[in-house]
């Protein structure tokens, strides 16, 4: 009788505040509830005062002990068989959740493929992968693998944004020299130059369009011939981009472009 109360108010109080939710098969909970209603006997007392009452006494003494013992020996069953329900869905949830991470991390494995600073990640992460791919038969190592692989599959993403990051810096670098050097190019392409010598001028556009050349000389005298002056004159050559050209002597008041003669 002292076990059955001691397990009464102990181990079977505990195991009877579990949940269904808590368990892998409910009717583990049914059956310790049925051990725990089970009517005790009605205690005997030996107030007999003759020899036939005392010996009934003594048989009610004997009935009730292997009535406890009995009974004691079945409600620690039930609740054995509650701790173990319990063990039972820990495993599984577990289980349950590391094949969801295994999932998850093949998937990143292959997302990644070619996308890794460093590709001995995905190599680590690979190989933790087989390993919890076994069959696992107790929580705590279900646990520690979902734990590990968790840490591999950071260090995997960690490597990825790294890759990501150094790919997009040097694309904005190629595009930056790109433009720097069209930019000179472009700059190259509109610089004009100058040349001068004596008493002409030469001007030319690098962008393709008109060119000029130049040069003025006036000069006064009289000719060897007939004795007459000579009057002073302009030497100039134009050319422009609609294919006119010029090129000659033009006295003055001859008609050529104003921005040659200045005239």
């Amino acid at each position: 009788m002292n076990e059955w109360n001691a397990l009464v108010n102990g181990d079977a109080a505990t195991a009877s505040e579990v949940t269904v939710k808590q368990v892998a098969d409910s009717k583990v909970l049914d059956a310790l509830k049925s051990a725990l209603d089970a009517k005790t006997p009605t205690a005997a007392y030996c107030t007999a005062e003759s020899k036939g009452e005392l010996d009934e006494a003594a048989k009610t003494i004997a009935s009730n002990a292997d009535w406890y013992e009995k009974h004691a020996k079945s409600l620690q069953s039930a609740v054995d068989d509650v701790n173990k329900s319990i063990d039972a869905k820990t495993l599984k949830d577990a289980q349950d959740a590391l094949k969801k991470k295994i999932d998850e991390a093949r998937k990143l494995l292959n997302d990644s493929k070619d996308k890794v600073a460093d590709g001995k990640t995905r190599d680590a992460l690979s190989k933790l992968i087989d390993q919890a791919g076994k069959n696992v038969t107790d929580a705590k190592t279900a646990d520690d693998l979902k734990s590990k692989l968790e840490k591999a599959m950071k260090t995997v993403n960690d490597s990825v944004n790294a890759k990501k990051k150094a790919d997009e810096e040097a694309k904005a670098k190629a595009e930056a020299e790109a433009a720097a050097q069209a930019q000179a190019q472009a700059q190259q392409s509109y610089t004009p130059s100058y040349q001068y010598s004596g008493s002409g001028y030469g001007y030319s556009n690098n962008n393709g369009g008109s060119g000029y050349t130049g040069g003025g000389n006036t000069s006064g005298g009289t000719s060897q011939g007939g004795g007459t002056s000579s009057k002073p004159k302009k030497e100039f050559g134009y050319s422009s981009g609609t294919g006119e050209s010029y090129d000659g002597h033009s006295n003055a008041g001859t008609i050529c472009p104003e921005s040659v003669c200045g005239v």
